[in-house]
């Protein structure tokens, strides 16, 4: 008996360690934030519109995840890829992630939404995949984003991973946004089998520095409130009514400056109410090319306004538009003093 209790006793050492092993495999192939580490990921801030948010991992739904609390614009998260799969980088054909979010102070659910963009070849080309949390029972949501065939990850090209909440619909509700949460992420093979993964990585942000070729630096710039994010198709128009402190920054020696993104780099903004007729005004065509080489920042000189609209101010009408010859998004309009 003694010795048929010793081999079983043995039997169950050995299964606990096989699952000990077990685990140990699995959370290598898996983000799971477990020992609050996440030195692998960090905030971009490259398009107009990203956030400085705060970043921190949490106790959350029986694990742990990484928090993103936004100060009201949008959080990019991106990852280095290439540190965390290394030569397996080619393999990634999808990502796995679960997605969830606070209550509002209310107590409310509140739906929100975001971005997985994506950044392969050789030149980084950006792809956009949705994500959602849109109903209480399914927060959190874990949701698989698969590549597109014409989607690949190559080494040595700086290609990333970046997730972002772009959509916050109690921020839109109160103006205060709601944190979120991610973890167990997954970088899945055409298979669907994870891969491993080195977390001892560590991120490095890109160079983001702003393009300020045949631009001018501005002083006491006033941002445009509520621009941020705007976007229409190519030739259409979209905006918002001028506040007051906007008009008040319209002066000589002032500049509009439209931070965008558009996919022939065309920008221009539009006074539809103006007194003089529908004006499309500056950036590019007319008689100034005011934008620069990289094409993500146009800006409109207050004489080049009133060349088009006349001086007087009060017959500009209430509402300035932007506008491209593509599709668009605005990430930021204020109006400055052209710097001595």
């Amino acid at each position: 008996m003694k010795k048929v209790f010793s081999w079983l006793l043995i039997a169950v050492l050995a299964i606990g360690m096989c699952a000990v092993a077990s685990a140990e495999a699995a959370a290598s192939d898996k983000i799971d934030f477990a020992d609050g580490a996440y030195g692998f990921l960090g905030l971009s801030t490259a398009k107009g519109n990203a956030d400085a948010s705060e970043l921190s991992v949490v106790d959350y739904n029986g694990g742990k995840a990484l928090k993103i609390v936004s100060q009201g614009k949008v959080p990019y998260v991106a990852f280095n890829l290439e540190g965390l799969v290394g030569d397996k980088i080619a393999d990634v054909r999808a990502i796995s992630a679960t997605f969830g979010v606070d209550l509002g102070a209310d107590g409310k659910f509140y739906a929100v939404s975001g971005e997985v963009y994506t950044y392969t070849g050789a030149d980084n080309n950006e792809a956009k995949h949705g994500w959602s949390v849109y109903l209480a029972k399914k927060n959190p949501r874990t949701i698989v984003t698969k590549l597109d065939d014409g989607e690949a990850f190559v080494a040595g090209a700086g290609n990333t991973v970046v997730f972002s909440k772009e959509t916050d619909n109690y921020q839109t509700a109160s103006g205060a946004p709601v944190a979120w949460y991610l973890t167990d992420i997954q970088f899945l093979d055409a298979e669907g089998n994870a891969l491993a993964l080195d977390l001892s990585a560590t991120y490095q942000a890109a160079e983001t520095g702003r393009d300020m070729s045949n631009l001018v630096a501005l002083t006491n710039a006033v941002e445009f409130p509520g621009f941020s994010g705007i976007s229409a198709g190519g030739w259409a128009q979209d905006g918002l009514e001028m506040p007051q402190e906007i008009i008040d920054a319209l002066v000589p020696g002032s500049v509009v400056e439209v931070e965008f993104e558009s996919a022939d780099g065309t920008m221009w903004i539009v006074l539809p109410d103006a007194a003089a007729g529908w004006m499309r005004v500056g950036g590019c065509g007319n008689d100034v090319d005011a934008v620069n080489n990289s094409h993500n920042i146009a800006q409109i000189p207050y004489e080049m306004i009133v060349k088009f609209c006349g001086e007087d101010k009060a017959t500009w009408g209430a509402r300035m538009q932007c506008e491209a010859q593509t599709d668009w998004t605005v990430y930021a309009v204020r109006v400055g003093q052209r710097a001595h």
